[in-house]
């Protein structure tokens, strides 16, 4: 526990100037008229080996009964200071599905220093099906990439897959979720463009992350139902 697990050096640097290379996108190949993509979120395994046992047979039965293309698990996967010892129990059970599986961190996955993203990201991109990438080390935390889902080996959609999962301190005291920094918004928008450059058309694109963007709740003050106890819905 007094050890910190660091893991590899994180030393990818992304410049907007830099060229594009389509081929360095992973992909996920779309064999079906249908791509079901199956989400995974707040898992929070921890030191409970009773809930951990409830919490994956759970997942079994949502991948038995929806046969998922992709498995996406958007943040709050591990606990604070279970998750050094957790990680590998979980690895092992998502790779039994033998399906793609795609990890986002949350605010839970780093509450233990001794415990880096870095480090779990090792762990992750070492097991077979995981296509988890670290992404550039000049964006905003650690984990930030696209998949591509093709079909005849042409990309037909495009999932980006971003940490911001974190709280910070603002100049006036409030302690607020992270939102998307304005480098991971260029990047999304550099690789946007040189998807649709390289397929010679615009290809449709989902971003997922932990917390969601503060949009979200402009659009729901804006046009939102307000219930009698003052609550958006």
């Amino acid at each position: 526990m007094f050890f910190p697990l660091t893991g590899e050096k994180h030393t990818e640097i992304w410049s907007a100037d830099q060229q594009f290379e389509i081929a360095d996108i992973q992909t996920v190949e779309k064999n079906s008229e249908d791509f079901k993509i199956l989400m995974f979120t707040d898992t929070q395994l921890w030191a409970d080996p009773g809930k951990n046992k409830e919490c994956y047979e759970q997942m079994d039965a949502l991948v038995e009964k929806t046969h998922p293309d992709l498995i996406i698990l958007p943040g709050d996967i591990l606990s604070a200071m279970s998750s050094r010892f957790s990680i590998s129990n979980f690895i092992s059970h998502m790779e039994s599905y033998e399906i793609p599986w795609a990890p986002v961190y949350g605010n839970h996955d780093n509450e233990i220093p001794s415990n880096s993203l870095n480090w779990q990201a090792d762990k992750y991109m070492a097991a077979e099906h995981c296509l988890m990438q670290k992404g550039p080390s000049n964006l905003y935390g650690c984990g930030n990439y696209v998949i591509n889902i093709t079909e005849n080996s042409q990309p037909v959609y495009s999932l980006f897959l971003f940490d911001n999962g974190r709280y910070i301190q603002y100049d006036n005291g409030e302690t607020k979720e992270v939102y998307m920094g304005y480098e991971q918004i260029a990047w999304y928008e550099w690789n946007i463009k040189g998807i649709a450059q390289a397929a010679g058309r615009n290809v449709p694109s989902m971003t997922f992350s932990h917390f969601a963007q503060p949009e979200f709740r402009e659009a729901v003050e804006k046009y939102g139902i307000v219930s009698d106890e003052g609550i958006y819905t």
